[in-house]
């Protein structure tokens, strides 16, 4: 880890030295680590840079960002998932609520449209009840 900052003789930039921390953690833990990323690194220069460094990871992905799904076409992560069933649903507590909730879980086979030959797989939790699903890429496959 380390400062940075965009004033002076050692400006730098945040995309820098976001890569040189990615790198630094590629050359001291190769793929022992799966790296988890919000949204603010949904797109393709992180995804191009991890997938370059064959590094795993699981990121938040906005339902909007297109991927191609099973059948080769470009479509938006919300749309890849619409009408399929749940795999599987859990009841987890809702510690902010104080209650059980009912959330399902599906996968779906996925790929980049700019990076087609990685697979990727798009993990969806479906907490119910009016909230907003949470849509996950992941290089880890998904069984």
């Amino acid at each position: 880890m380390g400062w940075w900052t965009t004033r002076g003789k050692f400006a730098s930039d945040k995309r820098t030295e976001e890569y040189r921390l990615l790198q630094a953690c590629t050359t001291a833990w190769s793929r022992r680590v799966l790296h988890v990323w919000d949204r603010g690194f949904a797109g393709l220069p992180w995804l191009t840079a991890v997938v370059e460094q064959h590094q795993r990871f699981v990121m938040r992905w906005p339902g909007k960002n297109t991927l191609l799904d099973e059948q080769g076409q470009v479509r938006h992560a919300w749309e890849i998932v619409r009408g399929k069933r749940n795999w599987r649903t859990y009841r987890l507590w809702d510690a902010r609520h104080h209650c059980f909730r009912t959330v399902g879980v599906l996968a779906a086979s996925v790929r980049h449209p700019k990076l087609p030959d990685v697979p990727l797989w798009l993990v969806v939790s479906r907490p119910g009840h009016g909230r907003k699903p949470w849509y996950l890429l992941t290089s880890e496959p998904v069984a």
